[in-house]
């Protein structure tokens, strides 16, 4: 196995880069909204740079690089089920453009406890033998794919059932995954990872058709 530290799913890392960002833009709104905006473009720019190659993808479970043209699914998204990125690959992608890392001369251990922050995530993690951690869904593919074949099922299921309810502050997106995590599990950063907005207009149209 190579050697690293840290190797998260992508939708691990875009929640940690999302947070980040909300921290230093202290100016945008910190609604659900905002986030869920803000977490589609990140999970999109790290799509667009795994299809250029200049972050590198390492499938589970042997670690080895993903070619860059196999990185994207058929909707044009980020391939999140199956595939890691390690803290170091991370950081040496960010360090290519965020002038905080470039030019403060961050360490690499800086950046991952600032990722971190003080906000414990929910997702599943593993430690290797050799230390590594392993954040995300990875010893549980069946259970990944069940998700994603699904979805579009359960983001239904979620409309319906919140239909009668009153909005509250939280984005659509939000509430409908809060509604399936109660109703079928997993954590909530995973199924951001799994649904965007635009499945759930496409749901919405579906019952409109109907």
């Amino acid at each position: 196995m190579k050697s690293f530290t840290v190797i998260m799913q992508p939708h691990v890392v875009a929640h940690y880069l999302t947070r980040r960002a909300l921290k230093r833009f202290r100016d945008l709104p910190d609604d659900a909204d905002t986030y869920s905006a803000m977490y589609d473009s990140v999970l999109g720019t790290m799509g667009i740079a795994a299809a250029n190659g200049d972050l590198v993808l390492l499938a589970f479970p042997l670690w080895y690089p993903v070619p860059a043209q196999f990185t994207l699914g058929d909707n044009g998204w980020l391939n999140t089920q199956g595939v890691g990125i390690t803290i170091e690959d991370l950081f040496a992608w960010m360090k290519s453009f965020d002038h905080d890392i470039a030019n403060n001369h961050d360490t690499m251990d800086y950046f991952w406890k600032e990722l971190q922050g003080d906000v414990a995530i929910t997702e599943h993690e593993t430690t290797t033998v050799d230390g590594a951690r392993i954040i995300g869904d990875f010893p549980h593919g069946q259970k990944m794919q069940g998700y994603e074949t699904n979805k579009m099922l359960y983001i239904g299921e979620a409309l319906d059932a919140l239909s009668g309810t009153p909005e509250g502050e939280g984005s659509e997106k939000q509430r409908v995954i809060t509604w399936i995590v109660s109703a079928y599990g997993g954590s909530e950063e995973t199924w951001k990872g799994i649904i965007k907005v635009g499945d759930i207009a496409a749901v919405k149209n579906e019952k409109r058709e109907k």
